[in-house]
């Protein structure tokens, strides 16, 4: 264990847990590199809840503190304790804290390294923009899936330029890609090209056109299917009315609703494609399950699909919300030599997005500048 002390604390306090362990367990993927990074350098997390009956059980690395979720919200005991460990560097999660990230300013030493996570946030608006002005002064580093996500920020003039913002993917997996024989077997999937869909059903994720292009699709390919695996359905409605009105469709499409997470390898591996129609996003957890798994990406060209995949080099895209030339790259992944190139999927994860890669990239992130 290295020297240096990284804190990581998320100011926003959950108010849905009934206890910490909970809270830990459902965020466990965002926590993934802590075990990680610990063998470089002192890590400690800090979480809030706002639930004064929640059961705070301390846990070896973590903190935990009651808070409030409102502007001006000064979590005084978190900032004193804090005071106390005298961190060499604080990584806040999310950028919507910029009043936080001011009042903490003063109770750290000077020697002190902030580093802010952007998450789904959106640049404020005024008042609350002067404060993300402000707070951008005390603020050394920016972590951003892409500099595609950080342009509205720093065209908004929230973030003051492009050289505080440092590309790193805003979550991270510790899957691997199983047999997918075995996997295909145990999901009973018949022989074809099977193409996988993991995430909400929401307006912003856009399945209405995956379903749209796959009907194009599906016409002139009939061995191939199509999987929905989600956790929120708001579409589900719509998507059961649209499948209704294309019955031939019904062999093909397969709702399959919530899948445990520890389960997902199996479903990741086991398919040919992974699809994103999103048109927005901080960053995607699935397209980085599914890559870990050797499971081809298809996604909307937004800049942190497109930066994940090397601009279509590791992946396909198309354009969001346009079905036709969705249709398109599915057609197109018919002819891929799917072995081949689900290998340079996963050994480019590897290199570039594996647990070991993106904890060795924030490491030599904290060496630089703390070396300032």
């Amino acid at each position: 264990m290295g020297s240096l002390k990284l804190v990581d604390i998320t100011f926003h306090a959950n108010t849905e847990y009934p206890d910490t362990e909970a809270l830990i367990k459902a965020q466990q993927s965002s926590l993934n590199y802590v075990p990680v990074i610990k063998d470089k350098l002192q890590i400690e997390v800090i979480k809030h809840l706002d639930n004064p009956q929640t059961l705070l059980k301390e846990q070896t690395g973590f903190r935990f503190f009651h808070a409030k979720n409102y502007f001006f919200y000064i979590p005084f005991q978190t900032l004193r304790y804090l005071k106390n460990r005298q961190p060499d560097i604080v990584l806040v999660q999310g950028l919507q804290f910029p009043f936080q990230i001011l009042v903490m300013k003063w109770f750290l030493i000077k020697k002190t390294k902030i580093i802010v996570k952007h998450h789904a946030d959106h640049p404020p608006k005024w008042p609350k923009k002067i404060f993300q002005k402000i707070a951008d002064r005390y603020t050394d580093t920016y972590l951003f899936t892409s500099l595609g996500n950080a342009k509205e920020w720093v065209d908004t003039g929230s973030i003051s330029n492009f050289e505080k913002v440092y590309e790193l993917p805003a979550t991270y997996t510790s899957f691997s890609k199983l047999d997918k024989a075995a996997a295909q077997q145990k999901l009973g999937m018949h022989a074809g090209l099977h193409y996988l869909w993991v995430g909400r059903l929401d307006a912003n994720k856009d399945p209405m056109t995956v379903l749209s292009a796959f009907e194009k699709f599906t016409g002139d390919h009939p061995g191939t299917s199509l999987h929905f695996i989600y956790q929120s359905a708001e579409c589900l409605p719509q998507m059961n009315q649209w499948i209704a009105a294309h019955p031939f469709l019904a062999d093909f499409i397969f709702l399959h609703g919530y899948i445990p997470y520890a389960e997902l390898p199996i479903w990741y591996s086991a398919a040919d494609f992974y699809i994103s129609a999103s048109h927005r996003e901080a960053g995607s957890a699935g397209l980085l399950e599914a890559m870990s798994c050797g499971c081809i990406p298809i996604v909307s060209s937004i800049p942190p699909s497109l930066k994940v995949i090397s601009d279509g080099k590791f992946g396909l895209y198309f354009e969001p919300g346009n079905a036709v030339e969705l249709a398109g790259q599915l057609t197109d992944s018919v002819s891929i030599p799917y072995e081949q190139f689900s290998k340079e999927v996963r050994s480019h994860f590897e290199k570039e997005y594996s647990l070991p890669a993106i904890t060795e990239k924030l490491y030599q992130l904290c060496v630089a500048l703390t070396a300032v």
